[in-house]
């Protein structure tokens, strides 16, 4: 029978895991909608991918916020807890991404990642990357837990 405190470890853990899903899920099919208005009528229209792309992000991460600050207020995620329900979430993403590419649209791992370094890849990654960090932000701005102590928690 394990110990008290590594019930509760193990707990918390779980309930990481369930907030990463929870958030890649909600965020996902928001931005894979946006992302088919965007590569459908958005880009054709302004003549541009750059253009399009860069009224997608904040349509994206305010979204990304909004859910991550639900998630870690309710679940009263620590500085370490929303960084990596942030990393599992950045994890599930990338590896949707690459599905949906290699998978749906056809394209080769090789095609879809030299995409990330063409300009609307790469201000797409850095959104992706946005939406890694943003559980760690909420923390430190929004949850009860966290207060804007998340780097001295490391100190202690």
């Amino acid at each position: 029978m394990p110990a008290p405190a590594e019930v509760t470890i193990a707990g918390r853990w779980l309930t990481v895991g369930r907030a990463a899903l929870i958030y890649w899920a909600l965020v996902f099919s928001f931005a894979f909608v946006i992302g088919v208005v965007r590569t459908m009528w958005l880009a054709p229209l302004l003549g541009s991918a750059v253009l399009a792309v860069l009224l997608e992000l904040p349509l994206v991460l305010t979204a990304s916020w909004w859910v991550a600050r639900r998630i870690v207020t309710s679940n009263r995620l620590g500085c370490g807890e929303s960084a990596a329900m942030g990393a599992v979430a950045f994890t599930l993403l990338m590896v949707a991404e690459l599905a949906l590419a290699t998978f749906v649209f056809g394209e080769t791992t090789h095609g879809w990642f030299s995409a990330l370094f063409g300009l609307p890849g790469a201000l797409g990654l850095a959104g992706q990357l946005g939406f890694a960090v943003i559980p760690v932000l909420v923390n430190i701005g929004h949850s009860p837990v966290g207060s804007g102590k998340c780097f001295r928690e490391q100190v202690q």
